[in-house]
């Protein structure tokens, strides 16, 4: 008998077979005491996801429509944070802030133009952000528009910390095959040669 079938296994310190080896793992283990087995979603001949496995998806995705409200309204709450630039540049380009007394010439209106574009753009982009998740957390909820949904999940990404994790999230429950059924979508499955 080869030591790779003997049952057994060498102790370091000497020559004797002395402890049994381990028995091979049962696929059951993994499970809770006393909790029956789930027959496994993605195995041959079972449905792709079972009656919990869909209401679990359907719960996470409710979730998400609901983290969607939340963080679109963070983030429209934090792209306001510019309207003082904003002010500060439309206060440049119309005169309001006239030059003290022997202090010299007043700011060129350019300066106050380029306070006035840069916050616009940045109040914009927040903005369309902002609405584009409040439109992703309804389409989540009615199970619409999947492509829209993960293209927000990626602009969700920009707003540091939430937004990273919501669009992780999101991610991560869009691509499972089963959520993209609930979408109406078919997993794609390989030809076979």
């Amino acid at each position: 008998m080869t030591p790779a079938n003997d049952p057994h296994i060498r102790e370091p310190g000497g020559l004797e077979w002395v402890t049994p080896a381990p028995p091979p793992p049962n696929v059951d283990d993994d499970l809770a005491p006393g909790r029956p087995p789930v027959a496994d979603d993605f195995g041959p001949g079972h449905p792709l996801r079972s009656s919990a496995g869909r209401a679990d998806d359907e719960r996470y995705l409710q979730l998400l429509s609901v983290f969607h409200f939340v963080v679109g309204g963070l983030m429209a709450l934090c792209a306001m944070t510019p309207i003082v630039h904003f002010a500060f540049g439309i206060g440049l380009v119309t005169g309001s802030f006239p030059a003290a007394k022997g202090s010299g010439p007043p700011p060129p209106p350019a300066l106050g133009w380029m306070f006035v574009l840069g916050a616009g753009a940045i109040m914009a982009f927040g903005w369309a952000v902002a609405i584009s998740l409040f439109l992703a957390g309804y389409f989540l909820r009615r199970r619409r528009h999947y492509v829209f949904c993960l293209v927000t999940a990626g602009l969700a990404c920009t707003f540091q910390p939430f937004g990273i994790m919501l669009g992780v999230f999101t991610f991560i429950v869009l691509l499972r095959p089963s959520v993209k059924q609930l979408f109406g979508r078919t997993p794609r499955t390989p030809a076979l040669a």
